[in-house]
């Protein structure tokens, strides 16, 4: 090979060397296993005789091992036949890392060969490269993941929440609550039925209100009738039977004084039409206090307590609070609030075994409050209707109550006696 052409492969070596850092040594050979032209990025390392002993490249500082042939069809386009040898590879250590040598022969006759050193950073950076797609794939694919199961999750989940907020508000009586229908899935049909649903519940509530509205009107037509029926029957009794009682007692008395009578029998039937003349005051009071109408609420309910604590020997205490010169509360309302207080202190000489009952009416701020109490031996108040429908007594009341548009309550427990508390409404004219 001339100089010319020996310079020209130097000058090429130096290129490669200068663009690839990773190469860390080319040796040209000839034929005869002679060094032609070399380049080394580690010289310092290189043995005086590196080209002159085959396969002994630094052999003084790293041991190589059996070398491995490159057969011939490898090679893209290789000139070599199939079968063919087309060169020799290996890989040893360094201090800075592996290094892998590929001899290949130049294709030709006897034009020798060109061993190349290559460190393996390019094998390294080809699997940073690697490994760096792989992981920015990776956490590009579960960024979209999360947006997708986020998403998805949301449109799954949506329907529920919002099916379940329409429960919660028709749990609490809001029957016009209305679920949104997003698909036509099941649970998009199930929201469907829950429309269903809620709109038939909303339609039974109003017919139930309509119902309850013509019972309480019903009611009180029936309570009024009644009012106006022991008002007329009262005055009978009163005006009609007590003055014929009176009539007979003073033909009687005036009997006796003819003589027509004797003595001895007067007293007895004296008595007895005293009695049957007490009789017949009382059941007129009961049936329709003429107090009531003439004197007002608290005149008759002090009265009422009165003889009802001598007749029943129980000790009942009646307070009354209001504003002097107050109004008298409207006609049904003291109606009913005097009725309440019959029924609950009936209650309490009936069934409580007290010894004391306080009797409260109080008349404030546009409230009429009625509390009646004992230290009887009470009752468990319990369920829904607190104990209303226990007992007609206590239905009776409170559907009073109702009618009057008040609250009634009952407190009460085993051993601790009972509170009945009315509530009613008055206006401010009358507070």
């Amino acid at each position: 090979m001339r100089s010319g052409d020996i310079d020209k492969v130097g000058v090429g070596i130096n290129d490669i060397l200068r663009s690839f850092p990773s190469v860390r040594y080319v040796i040209v050979l000839d034929d005869d296993e002679q060094i032609i032209a070399q380049h080394f990025n580690f010289s310092s390392e290189a043995h005086s005789d590196v080209g002159s002993v085959k396969g002994e490249v630094c052999a003084s500082c790293h041991s190589y091992p059996n070398l491995v042939e490159i057969p011939g069809e490898i090679l893209e386009g290789s000139p070599f036949g199939p079968g063919s040898k087309a060169g020799e590879f290996r890989s040893f250590s360094r201090g800075d890392g592996r290094v892998v040598e590929a001899s290949v022969l130049i294709p030709g006759q006897g034009l020798g060969s060109v061993r190349v050193g290559i460190t393996d950073m390019v094998i390294e950076q080809a699997i940073t490269s690697v490994t760096n797609t792989l992981v920015g794939g990776l956490v590009i694919c579960m960024v979209v993941g999360f947006v997708l199961a986020v998403g998805l999750t949301y449109i799954l989940v949506r329907p529920v929440r919002n099916l379940l907020h329409a429960t919660d508000r028709l749990r609490v009586g809001d029957f016009n609550a209305r679920a949104t229908v997003y698909s036509s899935d099941e649970i998009g049909r199930l929201a469907v039925e829950f429309n269903h649903m809620a709109e038939d519940l909303e339609n039974y509530r109003i017919e139930v209100q309509e119902k309850e509205e013509a019972r309480v009107q019903l009611l009180e037509k029936v309570l009024t009738a009644q009012e106006e029926e022991r008002k007329s029957l009262s005055r009978e009794l009163h005006d009609q039977l007590g003055q014929y009682l009176s009539k007979a007692l003073l033909t009687c008395r005036h009997l006796r004084k003819a003589g027509a009578v004797s003595e001895s029998s007067w007293d007895a039937h004296e008595e007895e039409i005293k009695g049957l003349i007490d009789v017949v005051r009382k059941l007129s009071w009961d049936i329709r206090p003429s107090i009531l109408e003439d004197y007002g609420l608290d005149s008759a309910l002090q009265l009422y307590v009165k003889e009802t604590s001598e007749h029943a020997q129980l000790r009942i205490d009646y307070q009354y609070a209001g504003m002097p010169g107050l109004e008298r509360l409207p006609a049904h309302i003291e109606v009913s609030l005097y009725r309440i207080t019959q029924e609950a202190v009936t209650n309490v000489i009936r069934h409580a075994k007290a010894t004391e009952v306080s009797v409260v009416l109080i008349v404030r701020g546009g409230v009429a409050t009625l509390v009646v109490e004992d230290n009887g031996k009470g009752f468990e108040v319990t369920g829904a209707d607190k104990g209303f429908r226990s007992t007609l007594g206590l239905m009776g009341m409170n559907e009073r109550a109702a009618m009057i548009g008040g609250d009634f309550a009952v407190e009460s427990s085993a051993g601790n006696g009972t509170t009945v508390r009315v509530k009613v409404p008055i206006g401010a004219d009358v507070a």
